[in-house]
């Protein structure tokens, strides 16, 4: 697939109303393109920081959107203890990395809101159940070195994929925020592979 087919869209990783009390803000899933975890690409390990405020832009302007902020509202970056922060808002932008400059996990609000990653740790995606609405040819891309599989009572076909997951999730402001850092986070990521 080209560079343009792979870039993650809005669209494609819906929040999900949450289930019980632990998803109570809604849930979703972040597929990561299996490229972007290996040891022989190197990738900045500033990106997610160097896109924290295009995030935040993103994330006011779906906010007003949606209702959830009055139009009036506005933001700024502030830098605390090193860290850049939303004010008013508080989202603190914490990022750790992996071996190859890979986020593993960010964070706003002191870790209480989390998308994190176990880089050999793939995980089941069932496309029937809509939390990653890929095309067919998208899946097979952003499958970890399997192909697809079926249960055993042919229920479904699920791929195995390296995912962000959700640890401690908020509220919908903040998963909102989460999944549009992401989604950018990601996508700059491929740019920065594919470019070289």
């Amino acid at each position: 697939m080209k560079l343009e087919e792979l870039l993650l869209k809005k669209e494609e990783i819906p929040i999900l109303p949450g289930e019980g009390r632990y998803y109570r803000g809604g849930r979703f899933v972040l597929p990561i393109y299996p490229k972007l975890l290996s040891k022989d690409v190197a990738i900045d390990p500033e990106l997610a920081n160097k896109v924290f405020k295009r995030a935040a832009e993103d994330w006011l302007a779906d906010m007003k959107k949606e209702g959830q902020i009055k139009k009036s509202v506005k933001i700024s970056i502030r830098k605390k203890h090193g860290l850049q922060i939303v004010h008013p808002f508080n989202f603190e932008a914490e990022v750790t990395t992996i071996y190859n400059g890979f986020v593993k996990g960010i964070a706003i609000n002191s870790y209480q809101n989390l998308l994190f990653i176990e880089p050999n740790s793939p995980l089941a995606v069932i496309p029937e159940e809509g939390t990653v609405k890929f095309s067919t040819e998208k899946f097979e891309a952003y499958c970890c070195g399997c192909k697809s599989r079926h249960y055993a009572n042919n229920r479904a076909d699920w791929y195995d994929m390296y995912l962000f997951r959700l640890h401690n999730p908020g509220h919908y402001p903040e998963l909102l925020f989460l999944r549009n850092w992401g989604i950018l986070y990601v996508n700059e990521a491929l740019k920065q592979v594919f470019s070289k």
